[in-house]
């Protein structure tokens, strides 16, 4: 009788299960991160807002901010949150009385090159002045006289649906972080 040449059933099945395991590990390298990207990056902006408040909730540094030191100066004007299309928190560099200096490593921000998400505010803010917090996380803008204003609904009792701060993450999906009156963070 001749010898059999070819291979078993057993050793068909083991080569097809390691080929398989190894397409499914490839797959979700190409697909995944890009689904959950936007939904990584709200989750991020939760934990990043939260730091930036509980930094702020330390100091009660806005009531004579024009008396405050430049190392103070700089102290507050890092807490504060920034927000355009393409980049959200903390800042890079400030300006203070001492000049142009640059924010502690400490500083938390996201960017457009992280990811393939996008920044977008709206609600009561002021686009173009950023967000801080006051002493009891409050969320404030400073104004030209640096002078706090509460925001996100914050001069009436009850904030309507329409006052929150909302902060938009456009990626594959839009998703939504709202902040209201007191400062409370919540995914809306």
């Amino acid at each position: 009788m001749r010898p059999q040449r070819g291979f078993t059933l057993v050793e068909l099945v083991v080569v097809i299960l390691l080929l398989a395991v190894v397409a499914v590990t490839a797959g979700a390298r190409f697909v995944g991160p890009s689904q959950f990207a936007t939904q990584i990056a709200r989750d991020q902006a939760i934990t990043q807002l939260r730091q930036l408040q509980l930094a702020s909730m330390r100091s009660d540094a806005y009531r004579d901010y024009e008396q405050l030191s430049a190392a103070q100066q700089l102290a507050v004007e890092c807490r504060r949150v920034e927000v355009n299309r393409q980049r959200f928190g903390s800042p890079f560099s400030v300006t203070t009385q001492a000049g142009q200096q640059n924010c502690p490593a400490s500083s938390t921000f996201q960017t457009t090159t992280d990811s393939d998400v996008h920044f977008e505010l709206s609600g009561d803010l002021d686009a173009n002045a950023p967000l801080y917090f006051d002493l009891l996380g409050r969320p404030i803008q400073l104004s030209n006289a640096k002078a706090p204003r509460r925001v996100c609904g914050g001069d009436s009792a009850i904030a309507q649906p329409s006052q929150v701060c909302r902060f938009d993450f456009i990626g594959e999906q839009r998703l939504s972080l709202c902040m209201n009156n007191e400062g409370y963070l919540y995914v809306c």
